[in-house]
């Protein structure tokens, strides 16, 4: 029987376990970036951008983001999912587990007199109850966004809130590696030939390093025919039917959330009948008895065959 009892009692303490702020969360990591409110700009300080998309959030409720477990820790890692800085805070639903990742990541652990925007907050026993993002720091007092807030036993209505002043207990402070992102570099665009025939295809193929998307622009004749965006390892490919003969002249910019480069632009031609633009030999005398090839070289323009009388 008292065994019995004893089992009754650490269920009970369990369940009791709900804070203002949350539950204790010990559940599998989920994320829901894709019900996440988008309408926020990042500038490539990790820093101010999670800060950014935390902000976007106050808020929306568990059931709107479309968490089923307690989810204050999904909530910041997919904060830093949508920030560019999963590798500065790699996913996990359970705090704990959050905080080692962080300080595996290279995070390390401050104070709450030397807290700043960005910072990781972890609450109560050990840090296990509850985790949020600093927004604010002065004189020791910590300002925070956080997912999973609220009283109550319902996960689904407990919210984003925001909390200038903290009355939880804060177990831990870290401070997560973010990384610096750059503006896309090696930013070029390729094509497929230099002369089309009208029935031919039209290939462009944007390329750069550390590129979110790109948007292509193209004239024919001086006048723009396309813009639009591309994403990451796509083409652009029309027919050179569809805008006919003439000269064409084309760029690509690629942007992150750091800011955009401009490619140099590439011309390309839509021509009517083949022909050349210069033909030419290695030497323009030979002997009878040189023991040499005779080489005769042909620069065509748009020629699918050549001749040769």
């Amino acid at each position: 029987m008292k065994k019995i009892i004893s089992v009754i009692l650490t269920l009970l303490i369990a369940v009791s376990c709900i804070t203002a702020y949350g539950m204790l969360d010990v559940s599998a990591t989920q994320s829901r970036t894709e019900n996440f409110n988008k309408n926020f700009s990042l500038s490539g300080s990790g820093s101010d951008d999670i800060v950014s998309v935390a902000a976007a959030q106050l808020g929306k409720t568990g059931s709107q983001l479309g968490y089923s477990e307690q989810w204050c820790a999904d909530f910041v890692s997919d904060c830093a999912i949508l920030a560019n800085q999963s590798s500065a805070i790699p996913a996990s639903g359970y705090c704990p587990t959050l905080r080692q990742n962080i300080l595996n990541a290279g995070g390390y652990y401050v104070d709450k007199n030397s807290a700043k925007k960005g910072d990781i907050v972890f609450y109560g026993n050990n840090g296990a109850d509850h985790v949020e993002i600093v927004y604010a720091a002065s004189n020791g007092n910590v300002s925070t966004y956080g997912g999973n807030s609220g009283s109550g036993s319902s996960l689904y209505s407990r919210s984003v809130r925001q909390h200038p002043t903290q009355s939880q207990s804060i177990a831990y402070i870290v401070r997560p590696k973010y990384s610096a992102i750059n503006k896309p570099t090696d930013v070029h665009l390729d094509r497929s030939q230099v002369w089309y025939d009208i029935q031919d295809d039209i290939v462009l193929y944007p390329r750069a390093n550390d590129v979110e998307y790109f948007w292509i622009s193209v004239y024919k004749d001086g006048n723009q025919i396309i813009s639009q965006r591309l994403d990451v390892n796509s083409e652009l490919r029309f027919s050179a039917n569809q805008w006919g003969y003439g000269e064409y002249y084309s760029w690509i910019t690629a942007a992150n959330s750091a800011g955009a480069t401009d490619s140099e632009g590439i011309s390309f031609s839509v021509v009517g009948s083949p022909t050349y633009n210069d033909i030419w030999t290695s030497k323009g005398f030979y002997d009878w008895d040189e023991n040499e090839e005779i080489k005769i070289n042909i620069s065509p323009i748009c020629a699918k065959t050549l001749w040769l009388k």
